[in-house]
């Protein structure tokens, strides 16, 4: 229902552009990304083609379920169905045409005895976004449930299929990203992936020229004072949570601070790990030359998350933690004019940042010494 004053109007968006002192140092600045060789030359990494499909699937570690327990609750006459034209039934007998095992339904025992069935292509389809293959997902699926029929009656495998499924959907999880990881190291060791800084225009691997912003919703300082060093104009509070505008509020007072810039998730710069979603850095910093701050430019670019208390010990902030973990490291061996003239001599860190401690470790970046 519409109220009397009329259907609420969207907030006013202007277009803010970077500020004067920053915009030819921001053109410069060229940001590093997983890169990988094929016959072309070298392009961005993907994902889907570059990662995933290099898995191999038969190594997914399902053992622990032969060790899962089952609920003994009421053995219901549920049945899973596949969407596709026919059910497929499995028959241990081989009557199925010789796909045994493989095209199944689960029966209690007896061929044809039509008890409480599985159906492994309707199980697989609920795994398509973990394993895009339905075959795979099938046989994975198989080898949990058969690793379950050595323990457990088939009635009672079929009365838990929605606990399988989401047991079996975690593992599955957990084991591609094991091998994912694998596969992106061993692509790193090789050199056939490396962590570079390229020139052509990737769009998001370069800090944007202008961004348009809600005209009603700037954010200040946390005293109430307007931003100095921020890149743009204008930074908005949809931008910026509590933690952040006080590390936004913290950079922006520091002498050795060149420009910071709100990296916009799903817009900006992004670092492509071995897991299927990208990493969008909440920070890119820039700092002058701690020996000549008089310098109309940066030196020092960090790229920072920034993590709340909650959030600490998470699987997420891990694996991000392990992502900048190795940027980082390439970072320091990489020599940026290999590609990028612009950036030769610059200083690349990746920094995930804690709530709990987060003003002693920007301490670290602002006030190190040396390169």
């Amino acid at each position: 229902m519409v109220s009397d004053g009329g259907p609420a109007r969207p907030p006013e968006k202007i277009t803010t552009f970077q500020r004067g002192p920053y915009g030819a140092a921001a053109r410069d600045l060229v940001l590093p990304a997983f890169m990988i060789r094929d016959v072309e030359g070298w392009r961005l990494v993907s994902y889907e083609a570059d990662i995933l499909s290099r898995l191999s699937w038969d190594e997914i570690d399902l053992s622990a379920f032969a060790q899962l327990v089952l609920d003994q609750g009421k053995e219901g006459n549920e049945r899973l169905r596949t969407n596709l034209e026919e059910e497929h039934v499995w028959d241990p007998g081989g009557t199925d045409g010789g796909d045994s095992g493989h095209t199944e339904a689960l029966h209690d025992g007896e061929p044809g005895g039509g008890q409480d069935p599985v159906d492994y292509f309707f199980a697989a389809s609920h795994l398509l976004d973990l394993v895009p293959n339905p075959w795979r997902g099938r046989d994975l699926t198989r080898r949990a449930v058969e690793a379950l029929l050595q323990r457990y009656p088939a009635k009672r495998v079929a009365a838990n299929h929605v606990f399988v499924l989401e047991e079996l959907r975690r593992h599955v999880e957990r084991e591609r990203d094991r091998l994912s990881r694998e596969v992106f190291c061993s692509l790193l060791e090789s050199e056939r992936m490396r962590f570079l800084v390229v020139a052509e225009d990737l769009d998001f691997n370069r800090l944007p020229e202008k961004i348009e912003v809600a005209a009603a919703n700037r954010a200040n300082r946390e005293d109430g004072s307007p931003y100095q060093q921020n890149l743009f104009d204008i930074t908005t509070v949809d931008d910026l949570n509590d933690f952040e505008n006080k590390v936004a509020t913290y950079l922006d007072q520091q002498a050795r601070l060149f420009f910071w810039y709100r990296n916009r998730s799903r817009k900006d710069y992004y670092v492509q790990g071995w897991k299927p979603r990208r990493i969008y850095a909440d920070f890119i910093v820039t700092l002058r030359d701690d020996q000549d701050r008089s310098d109309d430019g940066f030196h020092r670019v960090f790229v920072v998350e920034t993590k709340g208390v909650h959030l600490k010990k998470s699987e997420d902030t891990e694996y991000k933690r392990s992502v900048f973990d190795i940027c980082g490291e390439h970072a320091r061996k990489a020599d940026w004019a290999e590609f990028v003239p612009a950036m030769r001599s610059k200083v690349m860190r990746f920094e995930v940042v804690d709530q709990d401690e987060w003003k002693a470790r920007l301490n670290e970046m602002l006030f190190q010494t040396g390169a």
